[in-house]
């Protein structure tokens, strides 16, 4: 588990600030109080198969048990729709987003049979993983 300082922002409704858009577009009179706080991040890089040595598909998310139901659902029109991947075959997690965003990338760029090995190092079987039970 890894935890990081990081200021939250609070918006706190004022009559004294000029009106603004703020979040979706809506206007608003705030303004920003930071407090400091331990917040603990969890973001995801996955590998999804169609079945062993299938179609594959690397994704990143900040919550696996929705995106894994949506790609098993066939929620979302696309790659995995198309090609019938839901099988989730490795994942790994990462506190901060840029290494998960970093990582992604980096497995997208690798050899198919790179691919397969790091999967077949940790799942040999190519078995549907069990999700974790805390995001």
């Amino acid at each position: 588990m890894s935890l990081r300082r990081k200021p939250e922002s609070i918006l706190v409704y004022s009559e004294k600030m000029d009106s603004h858009f703020c979040r979706n577009n809506i206007i608003c009179t705030c303004t920003k109080v930071y407090k400091m706080g331990f917040v603990e991040f969890k973001y995801y890089v996955y590998i999804l198969a169609s079945k062993k040595n299938g179609t594959l598909y690397i994704g990143m998310t900040n919550n696996i048990l929705r995106r894994v139901a949506e790609h098993k659902q066939y929620l979302i029109k696309g790659f995995t729709q198309k090609y019938k991947v839901h099988i989730l075959v490795y994942y790994e997690r990462y506190s901060f987003v840029m290494d998960a965003i970093k990582r992604e990338k980096q497995l997208k760029e690798w050899h198919r049979q790179w691919k397969i090995d790091l999967i077949e190092k940790y799942n040999p079987d190519w078995v549907d993983l069990p999700l974790p039970l805390t995001l």
